[in-house]
């Protein structure tokens, strides 16, 4: 609900802005630096620092991004190394048993089903 609520606030508040021809004049991040330095009365180039800032807070987003895209698909391929070690594991059950040599740490399948 709060989000259709925000989604319908925000189509209203573009609407008044595309009716009363209202433009964005200065990005928010180099709004953000003058205002900050107006506070601290110090001078630096801000069109300057603000294409810098602005960059690194672009990477940042990018870097949670990928972040979380990366979380997302380790979480289907751990669910898919489940799945496979499920029907791994059914197949065992159903007639196929698991043999270890005993020379060496290998494993082998033996199928019990067929007759040899």
């Amino acid at each position: 609900m709060n989000a259709d609520r925000r989604a319908v606030l925000s189509s209203i508040q573009a609407t008044i802005n595309i009716l009363l021809h209202r433009q964005v004049r200065i990005d928010p991040v180099t709004k953000a630096i003058s205002l900050l330095l107006r506070v601290l009365t110090v001078e630096i180039d801000v069109p300057f620092w603000s294409q810098h800032v602005a960059f690194v807070l672009v990477s940042i987003m990018i870097l949670t991004s990928l972040r979380s895209f990366l979380q997302h698909v380790m979480r289907v391929r751990r669910m898919l190394l489940q799945l496979l070690l499920l029907l791994h594991h059914r197949r065992v059950a159903d007639g196929i048993r698991i043999v270890s040599c005993s020379c060496s740490a290998s494993i082998r399948a033996v199928d019990t089903t067929t007759k040899s």
